[in-house]
């Protein structure tokens, strides 16, 4: 099945997960396109800001079994969004 992100939203809250609360999007200063594509079905890409008005990257993968997301590789990895993408599609 094709996924977008805001299938994955609707499974995550669905199954018992916070990942997409908007209280922890707040708290992360997260973003995220809830119209794109999941890349293989199970990654996508997020937008940080820290607390220094730095904006990074990072991947994540979604379980379609679980609704679990977790970061892949290290939290704010990329300093540029197709940097993120390139790394993605390396996968």
């Amino acid at each position: 099945m094709a996924y977008k992100v805001a299938d994955v939203q609707r499974i995550n809250a669905r199954t018992g997960h916070f990942f997409f609360r908007p209280d922890t999007m707040r708290f992360f200063k997260s973003k995220i396109n809830p119209n794109e594509m999941l890349y293989k079905d199970k990654y996508f890409i997020t937008s940080e800001t820290n607390p220094s008005g730095e904006t990074r990257f990072t991947i994540r993968e979604f379980n379609a079994e679980s609704g679990d997301v977790h970061t892949i590789w290290d939290f704010h990895k990329f300093p540029t969004r197709k940097e993120a993408q390139d790394y993605m599609r390396g996968l």
